[in-house]
């Protein structure tokens, strides 16, 4: 839809405010932004426009602003904004009196609205909350206003996962829209009543399933401090036999002891370096097998339906377990 025939109409009433701004000396930053909306108006620079007039507006809100910065919004495509910057400028008492004015903006207003495109939607949840092109929207009944072009409208609501929809209107036009946004996955309760599974563990309380911690995070790094203390200790250990076999092959059958003695001293040296660090590689390794072995423990004492559970349970173990009020934990 072409808007451009309508201006001209309009156009004069811009000259006239503009002298009528002029008499009423309003601050010079609203002043100077008004004027810049003019020139920027006239240029059809709409956009440049529109900021300019707000600006102005928000310094100094009078009707002449607020009727320019409704053409504006029009020549932006933005049509709900400019009905609503027109009816407040209708709306306004320094406005009164000037029926032809009146008459030619109430017109401008039906027009506008004939432009706008409708949306039907249907949503599941009816609560959901609407963002169009990410500004939230109040939406009455089951009909959304929009100004016609592209939009994306974004729909949110409580345990729900959030869904995206990307569109475009003609002038006029009247589409329809089904949105139902699906349950978000919900994280598995922390307390469940035993009576509501009849004995049995749920379905996803099973060993080996999401949630069950019986090889943890602890139990991971435990085993891989073990695995690469004892891979560094048996490397420390094969080098010092290569060492020893070396001395062996160059000097146990040497005529006189006394040409290896230097090569016995620098042999000696490196076996006992060897020794010390073999020994402290597989304590490290050690020490790593039992943090695997502590967090595996505690995590079958975690696990409810474990048999474990049950022997510390009988040996009077305190595993954080609502005794008697029939509730289980689930560790994640």
């Amino acid at each position: 839809m072409t808007r451009r025939a309508a201006i001209p109409a309009l156009a004069l009433v811009v000259g006239v405010a503009a002298g009528g701004v002029s008499a009423q000396t309003p601050p010079p930053t609203a002043r100077a932004s008004f004027e810049r909306g003019l020139a920027a108006l006239e240029a059809d620079r709409y956009a440049e426009a529109v900021l300019s007039l707000e600006a102005s507006y928000r310094a100094r809100p009078v009707p002449v602003v607020l009727f320019n910065l409704a053409l504006a919004y029009r020549g932006v495509g933005r049509y709900r904004d400019a009905v609503d910057a027109f009816e407040r400028y209708l709306a306004d008492p320094a406005t009164a009196g000037d029926t032809a004015r009146a008459a030619a903006v109430q017109q401008e207003i039906r027009d506008l609205r004939a432009a706008l495109a409708s949306l039907d939607l249907a949503l599941d949840p009816p609560s959901a909350s609407i963002r169009v092109d990410g500004r939230p929207r109040v939406f009455p009944g089951d009909r959304l206003s929009l100004d016609p072009g592209a939009h994306v409208l974004e729909f949110t609501a409580e345990g729900r996962l959030p869904h995206r929809e990307e569109l475009s209107l003609d002038p006029g036009e009247t589409a329809r829209l089904s949105v139902r946004l699906d349950p978000a996955p919900a994280a598995y309760p922390s307390h469940l009543a035993m009576e509501d599974t009849a004995g049995a563990a749920p379905p996803d309380h099973a060993p080996g399933a999401p949630g069950h911690a019986v090889w943890g995070t602890g139990a991971w790094v435990g085993a891989s401090v073990a695995v690469a203390a004892g891979l560094t200790a048996a490397g420390l250990w094969i080098d010092g036999s290569v060492q020893a076999s070396r001395y062996d092959a160059r000097c146990r059958t040497a005529p006189a002891a006394g040409d290896c003695r230097s090569a016995f001293d620098s042999t000696q040296s490196t076996l006992n370096d060897r020794a010390v660090a073999v020994n402290i590689a597989w304590g490290v390794a050690a020490l790593g097998l039992l943090v695997v072995a502590v967090d595996v423990v505690s995590g079958l004492l975690a696990d409810d339906s474990h048999p474990a559970r049950s022997l510390a349970a009988g040996a009077g173990v305190g595993v954080g377990v609502g005794a008697g009020r029939g509730e289980v934990t689930v560790r994640w």
